[in-house]
């Protein structure tokens, strides 16, 4: 179903994806997370064919809405296409919260002293900077997480500063370990498992980003949060890793004061 600024297309029987068109800018993604909003709002109020969506994704520039099994044989896919096609041709979502209302802020822990998985040297020559001043410049403004992929609990973060902007390397690694901070182009992520990968390893954070029995939720970030790097060093990791490995993990204890956080 085209139309001008956006197309609905079905992902599967059982699910559309409603694709935005133009830059993928923060207003862009400011859009797709209002809707995402409101179609996780309406989700919960269980009408019409909302009473069979089982999920809700948010992505860079798309959002998708996914249907239960029991809804095959119905209607409910047709209508639920009907109404998201009308939400955007209306441009009307005055229930939805701004992104700046819904997002969550973290101030998460990341050691840049670990040179057994580095290439900060690298990175730090490529960009004409010291290896003080990349670490200075990455954890000097919040990333966006844009949305969650490859792996799960894998965050797409943009906002990194233009300066440290770099290709991927040119020979992926079979092994990269897992809850590695690494970027490429003007993005950063965490690998939160040990997995093949091309972007370049600056640190680690200690915390464990995915968690399947966590109660709050397996995935820690979610497309929406804000995310600030708290630089620590070599040993304040050790320490930390070792009480982590002994103990819950309090996600709350990582939200910025100024952005509480609720439970997920």
């Amino acid at each position: 179903m085209p139309s001008p600024g956006f197309l609905l297309k079905p992902l599967s029987d059982l699910a559309w994806t409603l694709a935005l068109e133009g830059p993928r800018d923060e207003a862009m993604h400011g859009r797709i997370m209002a809707l995402t909003e409101r179609a996780r709002a309406t989700q919960q109020q269980g009408l019409g064919p909302w009473a069979l969506v089982c999920d809700v994704q948010g992505a860079f520039t798309s959002m998708s809405v996914f249907l239960r099994p029991e809804a095959a044989g119905t209607d409910a896919a047709e209508r639920l296409g009907e109404e998201l096609l009308s939400w955007v041709q209306q441009q009307a979502t005055p229930h939805a919260p701004t992104p700046a209302q819904a997002a969550r802020h973290w101030c998460l822990p990341a050691c840049f002293e670990l040179p057994d998985l580095s290439d900060l040297p690298e990175v730090a020559q490529a960009c004409g900077l010291s290896q003080a001043e990349v670490v200075q410049r990455l954890c000097a403004q919040p990333l966006r997480v844009d949305l969650l992929g490859f792996l799960p609990g894998f965050p797409y973060m943009s906002g990194l500063p233009p300066e440290l902007a770099l290709p991927r390397r040119a020979t992926p690694r079979a092994r990269v370990p897992a809850q590695t901070i690494a970027i490429t182009g003007t993005q950063c992520c965490v690998y939160p498992w040990e997995s093949p990968g091309g972007w370049h390893l600056l640190g680690r954070t200690p915390l464990p980003l995915f968690d399947v029995h966590h109660p709050d939720g397996p995935a820690w970030l979610a497309a929406g949060d804000c995310v600030r790097w708290q630089p620590i060093s070599a040993a304040q990791y050790q320490a930390l890793a070792e009480r982590l490995r002994t103990g819950p993990v309090h996600r709350q204890d990582f939200a910025l004061p100024s952005a509480p956080i609720e439970n997920r």
